[in-house]
């Protein structure tokens, strides 16, 4: 009997050993993908005159990171109706543009379509190297992680439903298979989230662009309120569960 109790615990050791590992490894051995080589942000119609009416929307995020040969590129259209500036570059209403990196690099360029007046722009090497691959998704967890997570009060379970609606109201103008939005005739970075398998799929990408980045709705033109954010989170919290 005490000989079946020690193989029983050192089996469970094992597992336990086993189930840390596993993760570990998968991310050091799984190279690093992305959906696109671009990374596209849109500055919409009426981003001026909303700044000089003090009006504050973030639309671009502060700093924007890429990546060597897989996503390298930043794709910037100015669907405002005056110019902007970005760096040395005047993009003229309707225009696009395109700006590829080819190597790591840190980079601030003066924008006028951030609150701040500029904006970084940080390309890291692609990690091709398995502890590189780690080290690479550690700290990307670790700048998505929210910093007041500890000191939250632990929220409810969020239903589908409740997802869904906020979805259909605040997102599936732009992200569907065939979008409303006059300004994009196809859904950005192909995200579509008309259906509940696709809201599931991209449930992490929600949870970051909406609730952690806030740079989802663009310039948040819709009107997305605090509490729908939230539930949006508690959606993904709660294991983005579909019907």
């Amino acid at each position: 009997m005490t000989e079946v109790r020690s193989r029983t615990g050192r089996m469970l050791r094992s597992l336990g050993v086993a189930a840390v590992l596993l993760p570990v490894v998968g991310a050091a051995m799984w190279p690093v993908t992305f959906e696109s080589r671009e990374e596209v942000f849109d500055i919409p119609k009426g981003t001026w005159a909303r700044r000089m009416a003090g009006q504050k929307h973030e639309i671009l995020p502060s700093e924007i990171r890429l990546m060597t040969d897989i996503h390298n590129v930043l794709l910037l259209k100015n669907s405002d109706d005056v110019p902007q500036i970005f760096g040395p570059t005047m993009l003229m209403p309707g225009q696009t543009l395109r700006l590829p990196f080819s190597r790591p690099s840190e980079n601030y360029f003066a924008c006028t379509a951030h609150a701040s007046g500029q904006l970084l722009v940080i390309v890291e090497a692609n990690p091709v190297w398995p502890w590189s691959r780690l080290g690479w998704r550690a700290r990307r967890m670790w700048r998505a992680w929210p910093r007041d997570w500890f000191d939250r009060p632990r929220g409810r379970s969020v239903s589908y439903a409740e997802a869904r609606a906020i979805v259909d109201r605040r997102c599936v103008e732009c992200h569907a298979e065939r979008p409303v939005s006059r300004a994009f005739p196809v859904a950005p970075q192909a995200v579509m989230l008309d259906t509940p398998q696709s809201m599931k799929k991209h449930a992490g990408r929600i949870k970051v662009r909406v609730v952690e980045e806030r740079t989802m709705p663009i310039a948040n033109l819709n009107g997305m309120t605090e509490e729908e954010r939230e539930i949006l989170g508690g959606w993904v919290d709660s294991g983005a569960p579909i019907p």
